[in-house]
């Protein structure tokens, strides 16, 4: 996803930071509204619209994990991303559990920044949603989950009863991960007899030798490989093995 167009809050008190950051952002087409503050940034980020935050753990007049979970509680906050250069696991576990976004530990590789940025504000819902799954807080949480493991390299495990919405759910979670572009590819395992599953999978060569059959993996590769078989359901990046499920 481009940059361009977006607004960015930046929350960052290094003067050297935060000018590389501006000028990163800036040329990748965005508005940057740069805080070096708590109090800057507590007043600056209620009527700026910004698509992300970028903040800086360790400020002049506190902790932006502080004024990240005292803004939390008025709901409508973009997704924050934390950057630091002091790298602490338990702190950022801790953030994450709390709703922010992601956390990076300074020094950090511009294009990295930038790939991390553009993600964030592409699994971000749009502000004032009334949400793509359902209205309610259950799916409002199922949708955010959702968003937060989009780009997750492993398989996914839908579990529930029929009609419960398995692959409405994990056809929202291909199109905002980075593989909305390529293929999803459903597959009912429970139609598919057993001795000839590994074949519709997998593929296989014709008798000749010449001819291919290209199984289901085959045909989702770069996507994402939907199957299921009763109340459980999987869905995996199509570059890896299919689950069994």
């Amino acid at each position: 996803m481009s940059l361009e167009g977006q607004i960015i809050g930046l929350v960052e008190d290094d003067l050297v930071m935060g000018e590389s950051l501006v000028q990163c952002l800036e040329l990748e087409g965005c508005r940057v509204n740069w805080w070096k503050s708590q109090r800057e940034a507590r007043r600056g980020l209620r009527s700026c619209g910004a698509s992300l935050v970028i903040c800086d753990l360790r400020l002049p007049d506190g902790n932006g994990d502080d004024l990240f979970l005292e803004l939390a509680g008025s709901g409508g906050l973009p997704p924050f991303l934390f950057v630091t250069a002091y790298g602490d696991i338990d702190r950022a576990v801790t953030l994450m559990r709390a709703g922010a976004a992601d956390y990076m530990t300074k020094p950090f590789e511009m294009a990295t920044f930038i790939d991390r940025a553009s993600a964030l504000i592409r699994r971000s819902p749009p502000s004032n949603s009334a949400g793509v799954l359902g209205v309610s807080g259950a799916m409002h949480a199922t949708e955010a989950t959702l968003r937060q493991i989009a780009d997750a390299k492993t398989p996914v495990l839908f579990t529930g009863e029929t009609g419960a919405g398995k692959e409405v759910c994990a056809r929202f979670l291909h199109s905002v991960s980075i593989r909305s572009k390529e293929p999803f590819i459903a597959v009912n395992c429970a139609a598919i007899p057993a001795d000839v599953m590994e074949r519709e999978l997998f593929g296989y060569r014709g008798s000749s030798g010449q001819s291919f059959h290209h199984g289901f993996a085959e045909r989702a590769r770069g996507g994402i490989l939907f199957s299921r078989r009763g109340r459980r359901t999987c869905a995996a990046d199509a570059g890896q093995a299919a689950p069994a499920c």
